[in-house]
């Protein structure tokens, strides 16, 4: 019988620190002009820097697509109140590489009992992500929030010898509001968190549960009374779901952005579908610990695809070509990396060079398909940002396709 993975040490913070830098070097690569000459991204100014510009602070509780998007808002409001207008895309763009590097820092937390954290870590900026669309921009950074919320539902109990229990309380219940508010993805994790409480019954465990129970019941109150615009429903369809779940969730993750587009799409869903019952077969035969947290990623990853289904059950085939909709597949790639990571060390010669053979096409499938961004259209936000005030109206084109009217406030 397979022996479950043996636990390993603590990671040096020097380990944590060289995966910190190699993160923020993959990211630069990934998308150098988002650092290097940072532009604002669709919603960034559509939504956020507009509605921050013409309401004020008021704009932080203002819903958008169904639900708040607390921190990319409170973004707005703190370049708002302390930059020029001009430099509110750097702004963003350094606070959404901050975001992201705390995402990866997070995975080091010593409460994070998981195996081969660098791995975990270096795999949230190396999956493969066609245009890296979720990458260093605010309107897409609940996305990646949403990995530092699962990681916070994994972490031990706050304890003394991870230092200060209060501190450590406060922030993950800091971790839980702020990411929780910032998207839907809380109402996916919310479960979990009760299953934590049946696990291991406790003020902790009951605190933080109440907190994800409380964020979740305020993003579906806003989920439940936003209008959502009615959208015929196109006839049903296996081939082009077929299309959707083997091209773009298993593909797309393991053979590029064309191979996939020459294969029967029903085979790939069945490979999806095996890939899945292998990685819950491994999981079952592993320790206890490790057993939760692939069943919490796999489930986690379920909720966000069939959520991504059922989103786009009136056009599925939007979700077909690798450049569109990327954003929706990232969760799902990330969730199964992590799973297989965290399985690696299973006993098995077989078992481990099933996974490894995966991992090793999953980043083979990461650098040939877009994995460093073309830089955006320079709409020269910097001029057009100074007529802002000046001006009685400022249309300002923004990427991609789209434009902002500025009028001067009285």
């Amino acid at each position: 019988m397979p022996h479950p993975p043996e636990k390993e040490p603590p990671f040096s913070r020097s380990t944590a620190l060289l995966v910190l830098a190699a993160s923020a070097v993959l990211l630069l690569i990934r998308k150098t002009d988002a650092l290097t000459y940072p532009q604002f991204w669709a919603e960034d100014a559509t939504v956020f820097f507009i509605e921050q510009y013409e309401q004020g602070p008021s704009a932080v509780f203002n819903p958008y697509a169904g639900y708040l998007h607390l921190v990319p808002r409170l973004a707005a409001l703190f370049s708002d109140a302390f930059f020029p207008y001009y430099a509110a895309p750097f702004v963003y763009n350094y606070l959404s590489l901050a975001l992201t590097l705390l995402v990866v820092t997070s995975v080091f937390s010593a409460r994070f009992d998981a195996g081969n954290k660098p791995l975990l870590a270096l795999s949230v900026v190396l999956v493969p992500h066609y245009g890296g669309e979720v990458f260093l921009n605010i309107t897409n950074i609940q996305w990646m929030l949403a990995l530092l919320l699962l990681v916070t539902l994994l972490k031990e109990e706050p304890h003394p010898r991870y230092g200060n229990v209060k501190v450590q309380s406060a922030l993950d219940f800091a971790a839980v509001v702020f990411c929780g508010l910032t998207g839907p993805f809380i109402v996916f994790l919310a479960p979990f968190f009760a299953l934590r409480l049946y696990k291991k019954r406790g003020r902790y465990n009951a605190g933080i549960l109440l907190a994800a129970l409380a964020v979740a019941a305020v993003q579906v109150f806003f989920m439940a009374t936003g209008q959502v615009a009615e959208v015929e429903r196109a006839p049903d369809n296996l081939f082009v779901f077929a299309s959707v779940i083997g091209r773009k969730f298993f593909g797309n993750l393991f053979l590029g952005n064309s191979l996939p587009y020459d294969l029967n799409p029903f085979m790939l869903t069945a490979l999806f579908a095996l890939l899945l019952l292998f990685i819950a077969f491994l999981a079952f035969r592993s320790e206890k610990t490790r057993r939760f947290q692939v069943l919490v990623y796999l489930g986690f990853m379920s909720a966000v695809f069939l959520a991504t289904l059922v989103k786009f059950k009136s056009n599925p085939l939007t979700l077909v070509p690798p450049d569109n909709g990327a954003r929706y597949s990232y969760l799902v790639y990330v969730m199964i990396a992590w799973s297989l990571i965290s399985l690696i060390g299973m006993e098995g010669a077989w078992r481990g060079r099933v996974i490894k053979a995966l991992l090793v096409a999953g980043l083979a499938s990461s650098l040939v398909s877009g994995f460093r961004s073309e830089p955006f259209e320079d709409h020269y936000w910097a001029g057009w940002s100074r007529l802002i005030g000046e001006a009685p109206s400022v249309q300002i084109p923004i990427n991609p396709d789209r434009h902002i009217e500025v009028i001067k406030k009285r």
